[in-house]
């Protein structure tokens, strides 16, 4: 369903004027279907609002050349799968952190700008706001390597998708009044599903390459995860590691081998012990040794299916994505 919001936008306080087309998922993060209300409720934005169809997302976003700004409403899973939608379109690109981590929000630097109940705070920053090429990623497998998935944050094999895993299925199968708590009831979930696994152990061997260089090899046997990082920050509350931009064409590889390496992370890597094993940065890489049994989670999304045995992971498109500096302009 579209919605048209166009009050007096010629107008605008400010004297600036832009045509937004906002794609929301309004089952991401706390569920709040009131952000909808309050978007109608805007004044002096010229708005065109709808809920994001993943089925039809190609046919949604074909005419999105016709505005000055997309505004992506959702978590970073919902960023993860429209942003590369819109690589190669000369148009900018902004945030509404609809999610429960909101780690890419985070990183672009305008979670400082969101109120959930006074929206226009962001838009009118948008408004004047700078724009950076943001790198998409893509992993591929399957015969030839003609099957894909697209990310934007993180991938990582191991723990953290198991974890995913588990809290989907809390999130999908539970009629908790938990859920009725939006993103505090989604953090006590993951809580949950990791207090359930704190003693998985990863049995899986990875050799990995930089990109098909027969030198630049690691062999790797984590006993929780191998992640491959574009952002610094993690589930909305710590740090992966201190190398990652998300404007550079680089993927950070970082292992895991206990919660106490997590915990570290949300320290955000201050603490002398435990941290995670940084490996080197690269542009593409090559994954060996994936079974069908191993756990894959992109973007916080767990992803089932029968992988080859070999994986690589290469830059994708670049959006013009509105960011906020250090001091918040």
């Amino acid at each position: 369903e579209w919605y048209n919001i166009s009050n007096n936008p010629s107008v605008n306080p400010g004297g600036l004027y832009m045509k937004f087309l906002c794609l929301i998922n309004l089952s991401s993060g706390s569920r709040d279907k009131e952000f909808l209300r309050r978007l109608n409720a805007l004044e002096h934005f010229d708005i065109t609002v709808a809920e994001i169809d993943f089925v039809k997302l190609k046919e949604q976003v074909a005419g999105a050349g016709r505005y000055d700004c997309v505004l992506i409403g959702g978590g970073d899973g919902t960023a993860s799968t429209v942003l590369p939608e819109l690589s190669g379109l000369d148009l900018k690109v902004g945030l509404l952190p609809l999610g429960t981590a909101n780690d890419l929000a985070k990183e672009l630097g305008v979670m400082r700008f969101f109120n959930r109940n006074k929206p226009e705070t962001l838009l009118n920053f948008y408004l004047s706001a700078k724009t950076r090429e943001f790198q998409t990623w893509q992993l591929c497998f399957g015969r030839g390597f003609k099957a894909s998935r697209y990310f934007c944050n993180y991938l990582s094999f191991g723990f953290d998708a198991l974890i995913i895993r588990e809290f989907e299925s809390w999130r999908r199968n539970s009629g908790s009044r938990l859920l009725k708590l939006g993103r505090t009831g989604n953090r006590i979930g993951y809580l949950k599903a990791v207090a359930r696994n704190m003693t998985f152990i990863n049995k899986d061997l990875f050799s990995v390459r930089v990109g098909e260089s027969k030198k630049d090899k690691f062999l790797l046997k984590p006993r929780s995860s191998v992640i491959f990082a574009n952002i610094k920050s993690f589930m909305g509350l710590g740090q992966s590691n201190c190398q990652g931009s998300p404007f550079d064409s680089c993927l950070e590889l970082i292992t895991t081998n206990s919660l106490l390496d997590y915990g570290n992370m949300f320290f955000s890597n201050r603490l002398p012990l435990f941290k995670p094993k940084y490996m080197g940065t690269a542009e593409c890489w090559q994954i060996e040794g994936v079974r069908p049994s191993t756990l894959l989670q992109v973007d916080g999304e767990y992803i089932s299916g029968d992988f080859s045995p070999v994986c690589r992971i290469q830059p994708a498109g670049r959006v013009n994505v509105l960011v906020a500096d250090s001091r918040g302009r």
